[in-house]
């Protein structure tokens, strides 16, 4: 009888996980869609690849909404490896465990590596403002 209650543990954990994954897509995608409507009704936006670091301090509300829309969506699979490994050290399954330290290590290894990669600010400093054709 223990068997089934931890595989009905075990189950709902998992259900758990793919809401986060399922909130984590539709909040990012909501996110994305308002900074769209934003950059569209407002004009403002950048029109070049904008660092994280400079979309909290100089940049459109538009981009810094679907900054975060972004930044959400691509830490929502981490998310869900980090959540499974905690699963898998519940069950006891050590090489799963091993396993997905490897993966997040490889994740947030990426991740630095990426943020460290990250294009200076543009020349004018600032965001662009797209005007209406005349």
């Amino acid at each position: 009888m223990s068997d089934l209650s931890e595989t009905a543990r075990s189950h709902r954990a998992h259900r758990r996980v793919q809401w986060v994954l399922r909130l984590g897509l539709v909040g990012s995608s909501a996110l994305v869609l308002t900074g769209l409507i934003l950059a569209f009704a407002t004009g403002r936006y950048a029109g070049h690849a904008v660092p994280l670091g400079a979309l909290l301090s100089d940049s459109a509300l538009a981009d810094r909404v679907i900054a975060i829309g972004l930044v959400i969506l691509a830490l929502t699979p981490v998310l869900r490896v980090v959540a499974l490994i905690v699963i898998w050290a519940v069950e006891r399954d050590r090489r799963f465990v091993v396993l997905g330290l490897i993966v997040a290590a490889i994740l947030a290894a990426s991740l630095v590596s990426g943020w460290r990669a990250s294009p200076p600010p543009p020349p004018t400093g600032g965001p662009h403002v797209a005007r209406p054709p005349a």
